[in-house]
């Protein structure tokens, strides 16, 4: 037996060079519908709490278009109650602890805010919109510091593994056809990571995103029209497109290996996928649509009120959650009975946000059953 002792350089080179076989090359993963409805019931739900709704007595729970939760170091839940431009603060038992934010343009104002975050020092980070800029509250809501941003209303905000700002604006990516902009926290401008797959001419046709972060701070993106998520290396690398199949019309998508590019044919006509969320076992959650939208579902927005008023706002079979493993592989399905418009994975818990119809948000406890998957 031959023993070879290897140096640094050499280990070095040969587990870069096994990096890049593995991962250096971006897939194209396919799920088909009969792969998705192989896997329904792999995923159990129990509802646990219904944060808002129109029958609540403490005021400080009645929102007006919640967009977004998340749950800090502190054990704290921060509701993004955007209608009312604020953000409210519960522990875990839904016990109100203060309000973050006001309608206004001052320091620590917001108008129409569309996302929130927690960075990696347990600070908040809001996207407000309506002001085009960006502002971080210290855990007892005191405004530690903003910064104006490019092109348009910020959205959708997170943190990169660097404490630095990922941003999607829809002006912003209509302009520059990218789909994440990267801010340090004095709002310089980093770099710009992705592309966005359409070139319509009219803002209002334009294709909107989703997207969030692994425990290893690659980038995971969904798109609200067209049937596919994305995995991007922090660095802005493509690393994976995974399609799944739909039952209904919507725009076809496909893979060139020729030409190695992707080609997304057919327009968008309505709600695809509306939120994307990864645990920590990298295991990506997407809530997607399994028909149009029915007339009785469907509303328009002045400024924050949603008209009609007197829509439906219970009880739907329109939305369907799927869970991909780290391969793009889906491993599990569930039908739903709620209408969602954002989703938020913490822990062994599933928030869905009912952002328009209901205007609450569903906490459930999730399982797996091991012996299906």
């Amino acid at each position: 037996m031959i023993y070879y002792k290897m140096n640094k350089f050499t280990f070095f080179f040969i587990v870069c060079l096994f990096s890049y076989f593995l991962f250096g090359k971006a897939g194209f993963v396919q799920n088909t519908l009969n792969e998705i409805d192989s896997c329904e019931g792999k995923i159990k739900l129990s509802l646990v709490k219904i944060w808002g709704g129109d029958n609540v007595n403490d005021e400080q729970q009645f929102f007006r278009m919640p967009t977004n939760v998340r749950i800090g170091k502190n054990n704290l839940v921060y509701i993004l109650d955007s209608g009312n431009n604020r953000i409210q603060v519960f522990d875990r038992q839904g016990n109100y602890k203060r309000t973050i934010g006001r309608k206004g343009q001052g320091p620590g104002d917001l108008i129409n805010p569309g996302s929130i975050t927690i960075d990696n020092h347990n600070n908040l980070l809001v996207a407000d919109s309506g002001n085009h800029r960006i502002q971080s509250f210290d855990f007892e809501g005191n405004c530690l510091y903003s910064f104006k941003t490019i092109n348009g209303r910020p959205s959708v905000i997170d943190i990169t593994n660097e404490n630095e700002i990922a941003l999607y604006s829809h002006e912003e990516s209509f302009k520059s056809h990218m789909l994440i902009s990267i801010y340090n926290l004095s709002g310089k401008l980093r770099k710009r990571i992705g592309k966005i797959h359409n070139n319509v001419k009219l803002p209002t046709n334009f294709e909107s995103i989703y997207f969030t972060f692994d425990r290893n701070h690659n980038i995971f993106i969904s798109y609200y029209a067209t049937p596919y998520y994305q995995k991007y290396s922090c660095d802005g690398k493509l690393l994976m497109t995974v399609k799944y199949e739909m039952p209904f019309k919507v725009p076809i998508v496909s893979f060139d290996n020729s030409t190695k590019k992707l080609n997304i044919k057919g327009e968008q006509k309505d709600k695809v996928c509306p939120g994307i969320s990864v645990d920590k076992q990298g295991r990506v959650y997407l809530v997607v649509t399994t028909r149009h939208a029915k007339k009785k579902e469907k509303f328009f927005l002045v400024g924050n009120q949603r008209f009609p008023r007197n829509i439906e706002s219970d009880n739907t079979d329109m939305y369907r959650l799927l869970v991909f493993n780290n391969s793009g592989k889906v491993i599990a399905s569930k039908n739903l009975i709620v209408f969602c418009d954002n989703i938020y994975v913490y822990r062994n818990h599933l928030f869905i946000i009912d952002t328009y119809m209901g205007m609450k948000i569903y906490e459930y406890s999730l399982s797996f059953n091991r012996s299906k998957i």
